[in-house]
């Protein structure tokens, strides 16, 4: 997005603050790195240098449990209107044809895609080896995590 200050930047950031000081973060740092956004980059939206990108929005909404329509929307972020659904055949391909839950960094990586100005296809072949890649990783993690916990009940 551009770097003006053409956004509801301190009425964004009274409703971002409330937000955090409810969340399970104990500061903004911490909700970043959660979200794997740079804190650098919402210092500098918050001081009027730079915008939030719909990505970074997207990954902030889905570690703070609000809506990413509202979360865009209250930025004056112009992605807010745009639904962010596979394509149905992105969705059959990579799930045989169910319905695919993403997580909240799934979502913003799926909109960035559709935001590009790739070809269907390209576009298509992108979403399904991302979330393969997505999905490998998530299955990498969950067996680390069931060989600790088979660790640490048998000791």
């Amino acid at each position: 997005m551009d770097t003006n200050d053409d956004w509801p930047r301190e009425e964004w950031f009274a409703w971002f603050d409330r937000l955090v000081e409810d969340s399970e973060y104990p500061n903004e740092y911490q909700l970043a790195r959660a979200a794997k956004v740079s804190h650098s980059a919402i210092s500098n939206w918050r001081g009027g240098r730079q915008r939030p990108s719909t990505v970074s929005l997207r990954k902030l909404a889905g570690k703070l449990n609000v809506g990413e329509h509202e979360m865009l929307s209250r930025a004056g972020d112009p992605n807010a209107n745009i639904s962010v659904a596979l394509p149905a055949p992105a969705i059959g391909s990579y799930a045989h044809g169910t319905q695919v839950e993403l997580s909240a960094e799934e979502r913003a990586a799926v909109a960035m895609i559709e935001a590009s100005g790739l070809s269907a296809p390209l576009k298509k072949r992108l979403i399904e080896d991302h979330l393969e890649e997505s999905r490998r990783a998530r299955e990498e993690r969950e067996r680390q995590l069931r060989s600790k916990i088979d660790l640490l009940e048998t000791t």
